[in-house]
């Protein structure tokens, strides 16, 4: 029950560079976490995200496979010293908290974990440059 429970909360979306299994040379993995005051929310994030490259690997052995795996989740200032001290690399961004990311080579694979605010953030960036394009300000 509680693994049925887990599925629901969360969303996972497994994207590749195509659809013909030989011709696969990367792999999107986007995690999505239900925000929770739980001390393991981190790990149990990183647990997961590290299973699920495991398993891509597994299902496709060809050599090379890259796998950019990206964790959302609400950050705290615990979150944030937890994965410092596993040694993520940080971006630094607008908002409280920095995109943190490091290299997994056991599954040849970038973890990312970004906090909720700094995909809201970059989102409405992006989204402001696409309007000041149209809108020519950039000719």
């Amino acid at each position: 029950r509680r693994q049925r429970q887990m599925c629901i909360r969360d969303r996972l979306s497994i994207i590749s560079n195509t659809y013909e299994k030989e011709k696969i040379t990367d792999i999107l993995l986007i995690e999505f976490k239900k925000p929770e005051n739980d001390r393991d929310y981190f790990p149990k994030a990183k647990r997961q995200i590290l299973s699920y490259a495991s398993y891509i690997n597994e299902a496709y052995a060809q050599k090379g496979l890259r796998i950019w795996a990206y964790g959302f989740l609400k950050f705290s200032e615990e979150i944030l010293r937890d994965l410092i001290n596993d040694d993520y690399n940080q971006i630094y961004t607008s908002t409280n908290f920095p995109i943190c990311y490091k290299y997994n080579q056991a599954n040849n694979t970038i973890v990312n974990f970004m906090d909720y605010s700094s995909l809201i953030y970059d989102a409405e960036n992006r989204n402001q440059l696409f309007l000041d394009i149209l809108r020519g300000k950039y000719l």
